[in-house]
This record gives C-alpha cells, structure tokens and sequence, in this order.
C-alpha cells in the first residue's frame, strides 16, 4: 500500500503542517466499497467488499490489515 505508505510518512517543514510534525498529508478516505458497476475505469479488485456477497475482498483484509498495523499513527 505505497499510496496510504507516502500518505502516512512524508514529511516536509517547508510544505507540511508544522502542528503534524511537517506531514504533507493530515487525512484520506479510500471511496471503493462499491459504485453501483459502473464502468469508471476502476477494477473490481479495487472494491473492499464484493456488491453480491457482502462479503470483505482480499483487497478489503488488506486494508483492514494494514489499518490495524498502523492504527495509533491513522488516529493522530
């Protein structure tokens, strides 16, 4: 997960937010649970639940477990 990786750790004093210890990004949301089939570009991987099942994807447990291993740094 490189995205949520540059997201949680890059930091910049002349760019960032001083109060977040120069993070250049405070918050994110990933949007992908489902968007009605679509066609918009996006893959079904991309979903974190599958839309007939209800079911969590592989993607969905590897955000779930990315989140976990991250926690105390997501709720700063």
């Amino acid at each position: 997960m490189s995205s949520t990786d540059y997201f949680l750790n890059t930091q910049d004093c002349s760019l960032g937010y001083a109060a977040d210890k120069c993070r250049l990004v405070q918050r994110w949301s990933w949007y992908r649970f489902y968007d009605n089939g679509q066609s918009d570009g996006f893959k079904p991987y991309a979903n974190l639940f599958d839309p007939l099942t209800f079911q969590i994807t592989s993607t969905g447990m590897r955000f779930r477990e990315y989140s976990i291993k991250n926690l105390e740094a997501l709720g700063r």
